[in-house]
C-alpha cells in the first residue's frame, strides 16, 4: 500500500511534521510505503531523514508560500503528481480549510481511492473563517471519504455540522511517552550548555513564533513576573516568522540576559528536562503537541483558555483566560512549589501513546 501524506505548508518543525514524523518512525508494517509532500519547501532535513530511513521520500514542489492568500495555485500540481504517483491513501493535513479542500479535490480527479482530510487546529472565528467555511465545506464533503480531528473543537473548525456529527473521527495526537520522563542527570547537562545556574526557575514555553503563540503576552507575563523573582529566567524553544519583533520586544525589555531563544531544535525532549513550569498563552489552539509533552515530563502546565480542555490529561494542568493577567503570574509562582509529577499512566491510559495512534491510522488507512 502507497500512502502520500500531504501538508499543505512548508515542512518546518510543527505539529503537522511531528504527527507525520511520529506516525512514520513507528510504523511497524513494512506493507504501508508512506511518502510526504508538501507544495513548497522542506526545511526540516531531520524530517527529510527520517522518512528516508524508512523507505519514504519527501516530495517538494517548490512554489511560494503566500501566508493568508488563495490556496487556488496548489490543484493543478498536486493533481499532476498524484495522477503520476498512484498512491493508494492521501491523508492531508491543514489549517485550512481551503487548501484541505483543493488538495481532496486534486485527489479524487487524480484517481485516489482513499482521500483524508485531517484538522489540527481551530482558528479565531471571523467572518473570514465562517465565509470560507461555506464556500468550502461542500467541497470537503463531496471529495474526502474521511475526517480526522486532533480534538472536538478542531474537527468542528473545519468541518460542516453533518460531517463532525456522524462521520468525524477524534485521532490523538500520541507521543513516546517515556522519552519525556524526567532525567535529573540530562537537566543538569542540558542547563549547563544553555549557561543557566541550577537554582534558576526556569519558564518555558515551545511554539512557532506566529500570532496565535501570543509571544507578546508571555514576554509582558516574565516582566511582570521577574520583578519579585529576580532567580527567574525564560526558555523559548522555537522559531517562526514574528520572532524578529519578539527579539526587538525582548532587546527593549532589557531582561535579555535572562531569556533565552534556541531556535527549532530536534531533541526537544531534553528541553523539556530545563524547565520548572511550562507556559502556553496561545489565542487558539487544535491540541498542542506541546503541551502533551509538558505533562509526560512531568512539569507544571499554565494553559490559556484559548486551548482546548482535552489537554488535561495529567495532573498539573491549570487553564486561565487571557484576560487574567494576575492569575497567571499567581499559577506560575504556584508551579515554585508542585515539583514534578509522574503522568506517564494517565496519559497511556487516555490513549496516547504513540503505538496506539499509529495503529489507529493504520487501520483507518486499510479499512476499505
Amino acid at each position: 500500500m502507497r500512502v502520500a501524506e500531504i501538508t499543505a505548508d512548508p515542512i518546518l518543525h510543527g505539529g503537522h511534521e511531528k504527527f507525520i514524523s511520529n506516525l512514520i518512525k513507528n510504523n511497524p508494517d513494512k506493507d504501508v510505503q508512506i511518502d510526504v509532500i508538501t507544495p513548497y519547501q522542506c526545511e526540516n532535513e531531520d524530517f527529510r531523514k527520517t522518512v528516508a530511513e524508512k523507505g519514504g521520500k519527501v516530495i517538494a514542489l517548490g512554489l511560494p508560500f503566500l501566508r493568508g492568500k488563495s490556496r487556488k495555485l496548489l490543484y493543478k500540481p498536486i493533481y499532476a503528481l498524484l495522477k503520476s504517483e498512484h498512491y493508494d491513501v492521501v491523508h492531508i493535513h491543514s489549517g485550512s480549510i481551503s487548501a484541505l479542500a483543493y488538495i481532496a479535490r486534486a485527489a479524487h480527479k487524480a484517481g485516489v481511492g482513499k482521500i483524508v482530510v485531517h484538522s489540527h487546529s481551530t482558528a479565531v472565528q471571523s467572518l473570514k473563517h465562517r465565509l470560507v467555511k461555506m464556500v468550502f465545506g461542500p467541497q470537503l464533503t463531496k471529495y474526502a471519504t474521511d475526517y480526522l480531528a486532533c480534538s472536538a473543537e478542531a474537527g468542528k473548525d473545519k468541518f460542516p455540522a453533518s460531517v463532525v456529527k456522524n462521520r468525524l473521527v477524534i485521532i490523538k495526537n500520541g507521543i513516546a511517552v517515556e522519552d519525556y520522563k524526567r532525567d535529573e542527570i540530562t537537566r543538569a547537562k542540558q542547563r549547563e550548555l544553555l549557561g543557566i545556574p541550577e537554582d534558576a526557575f526556569v519558564i518555558g514555553h515551545v511554539g512557532r513564533f506566529a500570532f496565535e503563540k501570543n509571544h507578546a503576552f508571555l514576554l509582558e507575563l516574565f516582566e511582570e513576573y521577574y520583578k519579585n523573582a529576580p532567580d527567574s529566567m525564560l526558555l523559548l524553544v522555537g522559531d517562526g516568522e514574528l520572532k524578529d519583533e519578539i527579539v526587538e520586544k525582548i532587546a527593549r525589555s532589557g531582561l535579555g540576559d535572562k531569556i533565552i531563544l534556541t531556535g527549532n531544535v530536534d531533541n526537544i525532549e531534553d528541553y523539556y528536562q530545563v524547565m520548572d513550569v511550562f507556559v502556553l498563552p496561545s489565542l487558539y489552539e487544535g491540541f498542542p503537541y506541546v503541551t502533551l509533552e509538558a505533562q509526560a515530563a512531568g512539569i507544571p502546565c499554565v494553559v490559556s483558555t484559548g486551548v482546548t480542555e482535552e489537554v488535561m490529561i495529567g495532573q498539573g494542568v491549570v487553564r486561565v483566560d487571557l484576560k487574567d493577567k494576575e492569575l497567571w503570574l499567581e499559577e506560575i509562582e504556584k508551579a515554585r512549589s508542585a515539583g514534578i509529577t509522574d503522568n506517564a499512566n494517565a496519559i497511556t491510559a487516555a490513549g496516547y501513546d504513540i503505538r496506539d495512534t499509529v495503529e489507529t491510522v493504520l487501520e483507518l488507512y486499510k479499512k476499505g
